[in-house]
């Protein structure tokens, strides 16, 4: 179940990404 929790950890930090990154444009 780590690897789970890791792949959901990241996917949720790359679209924390996308969001900020469309806020700060």
């Amino acid at each position: 179940m780590l690897q789970e929790r890791y792949w959901y950890d990241n996917f949720s930090y790359e679209l924390l990404n996308v969001f900020e990154g469309g806020l700060s444009l």
